[in-house]
């Protein structure tokens, strides 16, 4: 009894090591858009019906323009949860707020998120150093 105990702990430890360096890669993750000096331009737009629930409008970066389409980062609420705020005008908008390679698609486009250095899809267009267009 006691030899599979030490052989459970001894496998223990190094699992342990594991997880919890895997929970430190996205610390290591760096989005150099949310680290420059917050500008007039990077204040969200007022739109219908509170779409920010989950955004920290205080850390919102504009980023630039696609096919008429503004384009924003922002960190999320809850930690390693980055934001993507798509804007036309006040009818047609998203928000979206994922892990850090948020992604959605629509009539807009498809819009993405990724960490400094990450690729983005083949055939997309960078917007800004973590934020692009497909």
């Amino acid at each position: 009894m006691r030899f599979s105990r030490r052989v459970a702990a001894a496998a223990a430890v190094p699992l342990a090591a594991a997880l919890a360096l895997s929970g430190c890669a996205s610390d290591l993750e760096t989005y150099s858009d949310l680290q420059r000096d917050r500008r007039p331009a990077d204040e969200l737009p007022l739109l219908p019906d509170n779409p920010y629930e989950g955004v920290d409008e205080s850390s919102s970066r504009y980023v630039g323009e696609h096919d008429g389409f503004a384009l924003w980062i922002a960190e999320g609420s809850e930690a390693d949860m980055k934001c993507l705020i798509v804007v036309l005008d006040s009818d047609e908008w998203r928000v979206g707020c994922g892990d850090g390679s948020t992604r959605f698609s629509g009539a807009a486009g498809a819009f993405g998120v990724v960490a400094d250095g990450a690729p983005a899809p083949d055939g997309a267009t960078m917007i800004s150093e973590n934020v692009y267009a497909q």
